[in-house]
């Protein structure tokens, strides 16, 4: 079945049993008639994703009191995001207090015909599609949808939106997602810092390519082994981890050095995941496997970031960006 469009009609497929739910007890669609279902598919370390949640916990705090049962569909893009214990870290840093379920094997994304981190699926209270949405944006519209849903099953909506205005941090000029691992990346080993192209990464030293990352493969004692990209944006992010290490031992803190345009970054222009050491180096400290903030700056335009570290525990999956 493909469900790409407005108006759907059609019966939602079940969840299948046996699946890991987390703030909540298992839920089904045939239980959840004369109720509004509201599904998002979504994946933690994804930045559309993270910014659709603002909206998501104002539909939430407003509408289920009056009907509206919201679901989570974590469906991971990345292996590190299958483990229940990092989805529990990224609710509660993310205050995701609706049911969320976990899809690791992308069993109700299948039955979905779904393609799309985030996907918004809207069921009516007879357990059908009758609304769908695909990435960011049209909150109005999606609020709207809800209110009329609500009202056609007998709850009493209050009519105003807690919407607001569509945010957007997209320019169709910025540079597009790119991604470390050899299934959907392409990354080039050079010996200095000299004729790269834009949109393109770029190593020096040496890094070790697998299927989803790129891992730092030296522990070294200096920052010469480089990550380098010449991008377009104002913002930029990128989902990091630590090698994952034996069940019961610690993680410790990567600490990942940033260099923007040849100079270290500043108060104007670091992302919000960026600290600076005693000598005023900018870096990010690794802890935990998700998307970090890198750099912000306050007016779109073309860079050149330089990414390095002491550590072989390094691994780097996608950059994403936004304007």
């Amino acid at each position: 079945m493909d469900f790409f469009g407005k108006n759907i009609w059609v019966n939602a497929p079940e969840f299948p049993g046996g699946l890991t739910w987390l703030n909540s007890s298992p839920l089904t669609i045939s239980k959840l008639k004369g109720k509004v279902v509201l599904m998002d598919f979504w994946t933690y370390s994804c930045i559309n994703c993270q910014r659709t949640l603002l909206y998501l916990k104002k539909w939430w705090e407003k509408y289920s009191k009056n009907g509206l049962v919201l679901i989570g569909v974590h469906s991971p893009e990345f292996e590190f995001e299958k483990d229940p214990k990092n989805v529990r870290q990224a609710l509660e840093k993310y205050e995701v207090t609706w049911p969320v379920v976990l899809d690791n094997d992308m069993q109700i994304w299948d039955s979905y015909s779904n393609h799309w981190w985030p996907a918004k699926y809207l069921v009516d209270k007879d357990g059908k599609i009758i609304y769908t949405h695909f990435g960011e944006g049209n909150y109005i519209e999606t609020e709207i949808k809800i209110q009329e849903a609500l009202k056609d099953t007998g709850f009493q909506v209050d009519n105003k939106l807690v919407s607001g205005e569509d945010s957007t941090n997209f320019s169709q000029n910025q540079t597009p997602e790119l991604y470390f691992g050899s299934l959907r990346g392409y990354v080039e080993n050079i010996p200095q810092d000299i004729s790269i192209q834009e949109d393109r990464i770029y190593t020096i030293g040496k890094w070790r390519q697998e299927a989803q990352y790129l891992q730092h493969s030296n522990e070294s004692k200096d920052l010469d082994d480089l990550v380098i990209l010449n991008y377009r944006a104002k913002k930029v992010f990128l989902v990091m981890e630590s090698e994952n290490l034996p069940a019961g031992r610690q993680v410790d803190p990567i600490k990942v050095y940033i260099t923007l345009d040849g100079v270290g970054l500043t108060g104007e222009n670091a992302g919000d995941n960026i600290d600076f050491d005693k000598e005023g180096r900018s870096f990010v400290e690794v802890k935990f496997s998700t998307l970090y903030n890198l750099v912000s700056t306050p007016t779109f335009g073309d860079h050149t970031l330089r990414i390095s570290t002491t550590s072989n525990k390094l691994r780097l999956f996608a950059f994403t960006f936004g304007g």
